[in-house]
């Protein structure tokens, strides 16, 4: 999958154009207020990558239809914090029933978070393949999705590489070429975990479908 993963973002003809309104993107994030624009493109993106990868596409996706891109992306921001403000939630209801035992609180606090990590790229996978808001909460899809070794190879898969890119990607950030290849290693690993859980997503989906 790594070789697969690492190619996908050049398997398109127009691919240099892409990875260069990608790092654009990147850039224009990086202004106060106004570039929160360019960070929810990029997340509406990153959308489309794991429903490319999920539904097996061979090349990836182009910008275009900015409008629905930009949704997707609020769409994507909006699920990303649902899953990371319950295990928040239920981390302050832990460590206040804990009391003066603050460490067990923490430990707790620490697994509650870590699944949701785990589970959120599931989850926006699941809205990509269904365009629907519903399914990214739909748990019973997601855990059985997630719960796989196909699935947890590909986030450590999506570690490994992500970090490998990332550390290459500031080394040379002052080269310009590194904001680059910091889209070019998001687009990587949002292909890697889509990968990883599209095909269970489908089949479950397609067994509630069917009467």
């Amino acid at each position: 999958m790594i070789g697969d993963a690492i190619k996908y973002p050049t398997q398109h003809d127009d691919w240099i154009k892409i990875i260069l309104i990608g790092g654009g993107l990147y850039v224009f994030s990086m202004i106060p207020l106004i570039g929160m624009i360019g960070g929810l493109l990029l997340s509406g993106y990153y959308v489309r990558t794991l429903r490319a990868a999920a539904m097996e596409e061979e090349t990836p996706p182009v910008f275009d239809e900015w409008t629905e891109m930009l949704i997707d992306g609020i769409t994507y921001v909006g699920i990303a914090l649902v899953y990371l403000l319950i295990p928040t939630i239920l981390s302050v209801i832990l460590l206040l029933i804990a009391g003066g035992d603050s460490l067990v609180g923490l430990l707790m606090t620490a697994v509650l978070v870590l699944v949701a990590v785990y589970l959120l790229p599931v989850a926006l996978t699941n809205f990509a393949v269904t365009d629907s808001v519903d399914k990214a909460f739909d748990l019973s899809t997601i855990s059985d999705a997630a719960f796989t070794s196909e699935y947890f190879t590909a986030v450590v898969l999506a570690v490994v590489v992500g970090f490998a890119l990332s550390l290459i990607g500031t080394i040379s950030i002052l080269l310009l070429v590194g904001i680059l290849i910091i889209f070019y290693m998001n687009v990587v690993v949002h292909y890697i975990l889509g990968k990883g859980c599209g095909p269970q997503l489908q089949q479950k989906n397609e067994k509630r479908i069917t009467p």
